[in-house]
């Protein structure tokens, strides 16, 4: 290992923050449904607070309509059930808090008239 090396893994802490996630089974081409789901709960299993690799897609969310029986006026409530990716490839790879990429994935735009701007942060999947 060289020194330019070295002081990047010193500097970024983790090399490989992704390497023991369990995404291999996860098409991120078809991330709906059961595939949704179970992306979710690898993420659900993260720490906020730490830092992994995310990559950053042009994306579109697949929305469902629940009724909320909470509230007593019936309303319904929108259920993010996927992710439809807009291109072949990520735009690029990032090393960020989970929080964070949590927070910009809610601005993710289900109108398919915004696909164009509209990103989506999915976990790296280990190399």
């Amino acid at each position: 290992m060289n020194t330019k090396t070295k002081l990047k893994t010193v500097a970024t802490g983790n090399p490989n923050p992704n390497k023991d996630l369990q995404l291999s089974g996860i098409d991120y081409a078809n991330l709906n449904g059961g595939a949704f789901k179970q992306y979710q709960d690898v993420v659900a299993g993260l720490f906020l607070n730490d830092k992994y690799d995310f990559e950053m897609w042009k994306a579109s969310s697949m929305i469902e309509y629940e009724e909320d029986r909470k509230s007593k006026t019936p309303r319904k409530i929108e259920i993010m059930v996927g992710i439809i990716l807009n291109g072949n490839k990520p735009i690029q790879t990032t090393r960020i808090k989970l929080k964070d990429a949590l927070e910009l994935n809610r601005q993710v735009s289900h109108n398919l008239a915004d696909a164009g701007n509209s990103k989506y942060f999915l976990l790296a999947k280990p190399v």
